[in-house]
């Protein structure tokens, strides 16, 4: 873990104590996670009853504001899903730093592992869409010199819209409503431990 982000003046515990509260804590990203997950789920039934609704009036291409539908309402779901990975990332990140701060604590630890396994794809696509001018131009640290235009979206069913979404830039991506839930349960995991590894130490203070 690179030593910039350290403050001088704290201790670890410390350091540890800041990354607990408010926006700098894996709890507030992984509300913004949901919040973008509800935003998602909403996109996708919307677009799930227009489609019910044109084959019921025998319109192969569902319109919407003389649009088709089947692109306008993905690009919003692309457009929340993108913003549900760069939260999820602030919690890796997160969960990265309590690691480091805890002296690599084995729970710390294993809950980063079984995440890492769940969405190994998580950070270079926060990557991506941190840097998107720089990936169109192929420019990107992992382009590799490919120009990525995306992203892509996929339904898993498509006669079931409002199943399971893939969210992907090349051959990287993550399955968004599994990301989602992947990142309530390492925040689940980590909220506890917070409260443990910044109390101060027997017959000692705080900070100390």
């Amino acid at each position: 873990m690179p030593e910039r982000w350290r403050n001088p003046n704290l201790d670890d515990r410390q350091h540890l104590t800041v990354l607990g509260r408010g926006p700098a804590s894996p709890g507030y990203w992984a509300r913004v996670v949901a919040v973008q997950r509800e935003r998602v789920r909403a996109h996708q039934i919307e677009l799930e009853g227009y489609v019910q609704a044109g084959q019921q009036r025998g319109e192969p291409i569902p319109q919407i504001d003389g649009y088709d539908a089947r692109l306008t309402i993905p690009w919003r779901i692309g457009a929340d899903a993108h913003y549900l990975v760069y939260a999820a990332d602030h919690v890796l990140t997160l969960c990265r730093r309590y690691q480091t701060l805890s002296d690599d604590d084995p729970r710390i630890r294993h809950a980063l592992r079984a995440f890492e396994q769940a969405a190994p794809d998580l950070s270079e696509l926060r990557d991506y869409f941190a840097h998107f001018e720089d990936y169109a131009l192929g420019t990107g640290w992992r382009a590799k010199g490919v120009m990525h235009y995306g992203p892509d979206i996929a339904f898993d069913d498509e006669d079931d819209l409002t199943s399971e979404i893939t969210i992907s830039v090349g051959d990287r991506g993550v399955r968004v409503h599994r990301l989602a839930d992947e990142v309530q349960l390492l925040a689940d995991k980590l909220k506890p431990l917070w409260w443990e590894l910044v109390q101060p130490p027997a017959g000692g203070k705080q900070g100390s």
